[in-house]
């Protein structure tokens, strides 16, 4: 611990600070903004700003490194804020550089923060009081896309403010659930989304008033994108889904559409993302990866064709807790065993 004394008119407390920091442990972008907007205020006012809002923003128990992820949400922040996506390492240059510009009181930042902050929790929990909303807010966050949340965040404080309903929110997260998992199966690039997501909010702000609903408004501004940031087509999508080594997907993808498969709107729901987290279950290779010479009778002269068709794609996997007890067996054994597919 180091006691250094400085004149308040003369020295800058914060950029010694920040050149004391270079030379050790780095701080995260959290940890310097945190100083920046409380640094500066007498030590009662200090406690008071940390106690209403600082600890409310960074307060989560889940997370052992919650420092990384509040320096995350003010990145999001920001990025619907200024419309472009700051680099996760100029995070608090941003801040500093945005407070500063727009002459912005601590304090109303600081609750401007907080609020939002509280968007996050809800979202990230999926504790709204809407099932509808909820339920497309976990799947959105198997499909593990952070890329969404500088949109989905005004979102919110546009619906809370009473300008939209629960189920255009839920309407307008099923239009963008489909544009991502679309987007997953037909292998397009991720790039370009940081961008879009940066600007969709305020792009559809501008759209409104003018006798359009606002998922209509959403829509149009989704499909209206063009090259790297499209919305594939249903014609593109069942081509994919058809074609895809659906086997080798992301991890997260594959949750998201065996969960899909399995449950759909269903009431009797089985915990399929669980389930194969934990390895109880697991995907089955209908045609085995590798032929026995049984299989390669029963495929015929061409199995090979047909072996290099339809291996790892989707049209020959299945779901199951069984999968050592199936191994290479004949399509007939698997079918028709203890706890075989007629049982499934």
């Amino acid at each position: 611990m180091i006691d250094i004394s400085l004149k308040r008119d003369e020295d800058n407390a914060q950029l010694i600070f920040e050149s004391l920091n270079s030379t050790g442990v780095d701080l995260t972008e959290a940890d310097k903004i945190r100083n920046f907007v409380l640094m500066d205020q007498p030590a009662d006012r200090q406690e008071e700003y940390y106690n209403n809002y600082w600890h409310r923003i960074e307060e989560d128990p889940r997370y052992e490194d919650n420092e990384y992820h509040v320096s995350e949400f003010i990145r999001n922040y920001l990025t619907f804020k200024l419309k472009k996506v700051p680099t996760m390492g100029k995070v608090y240059s941003f801040f500093k550089a945005y407070v500063e510009r727009e002459k912005l009181d601590i304090e109303v930042i600081l609750q401007d923060l907080t609020k939002y902050a509280g968007y996050e929790k809800q979202i990230r929990d999926a504790e709204i009081p809407s099932q509808k909303v909820n339920d497309i807010l976990k799947r959105l966050a198997v499909l593990d896309v952070n890329v969404t949340r500088p949109f989905i965040l005004p979102l919110f404080d546009y619906w809370h403010e009473g300008n939209i309903s629960a189920d255009q929110v839920a309407a307008v997260l099923t239009s963008i659930e489909s544009y991502i998992f679309r987007r997953l199966i037909r292998g397009m690039q991720s790039n370009g989304l940081n961008k879009l997501f940066a600007t969709l909010f305020s792009d559809s702000k501008r759209h409104v008033g003018l006798e359009k609903d606002y998922v209509e408004i959403i829509n149009y501004l989704l499909l209206s994108k063009s090259e790297s940031s499209r919305f594939p087509t249903d014609g593109e999508f069942v081509e994919n889904i058809e074609t895809r080594d659906a086997y080798n997907l992301r991890q997260q993808t594959k949750y998201y559409l065996f969960d899909r498969l399995e449950n759909q709107d269903s009431l009797e729901r089985v915990n399929v993302i669980e389930g194969m987290q934990e390895g109880r279950f697991t995907i089955e290779h209908i045609m085995p990866q590798t032929l026995s010479a049984t299989w390669k009778k029963e495929l015929g002269n061409g199995y090979q064709e047909i072996y290099d068709r339809w291996d790892n794609h989707l049209a020959n996997l299945t779901l199951t807790a069984y999968n050592s007890s199936y191994s290479n067996k004949s399509f007939h054994e698997k079918k028709t065993a203890e706890y075989g597919f007629d049982h499934s």
